[in-house]
């Protein structure tokens, strides 16, 4: 039994000290302390007292990947929504996130980010600007239409 409580109090404290590095999801924290080697029963005791005591909080960890992404980081919903998935976060969790996520919002990034690589192609030609910027809205996760015009927003600055 004193075994069983070591592992519980260890368990808890590389996840406090995980946490305090930098925030995590239910399942981030899962998947670390049984990469750890800790047993499930110990690791869902453990998640059950972060989660009790508020350090893990799904809801405010999505809502913090929304801002960061609208201030610094731009990439598009679909892609956002996709990377909270992947994370283990509740598909409640995610639309109610996502609701300061609106289609104008997403339209000014990718018009933001494709007059920002516009000056990084300068010299090229039209057509393989056009291409090379096309291609990284795409891969950040817009859609054609978004990208379409994001485009056209570039070629009335000219």
């Amino acid at each position: 039994m004193k075994d069983f409580q070591d592992s519980l109090k260890s368990a808890y404290s590389l996840a406090l000290r995980k946490l305090g590095k930098s925030a995590m999801t239910r399942k981030q924290i899962e998947i670390y302390l049984l990469k750890k080697g800790y047993m499930q029963s110990n690791v869902s005791q453990v998640i059950d007292k972060l989660l009790t005591e508020g350090y893990i909080k799904d809801s405010e960890y999505a809502d913090n990947a929304v801002r960061n992404v609208l201030q610094y980081n731009p990439k598009s919903k679909i892609m956002l929504t996709h990377e909270l998935r992947l994370k283990g976060i509740d598909e409640l969790v995610i639309s109610t996130a996502m609701k300061s996520f609106d289609e104008d919002r997403q339209q000014e990034m990718a018009n933001k980010l494709a007059g920002k690589h516009l000056v990084r192609y300068n010299s090229d030609s039209e057509e393989k600007i056009r291409l090379k910027i096309s291609q990284m809205l795409y891969r950040k996760g817009f859609e054609w239409s978004v990208i379409n015009k994001a485009l056209k927003s570039i070629n009335s600055e000219d």
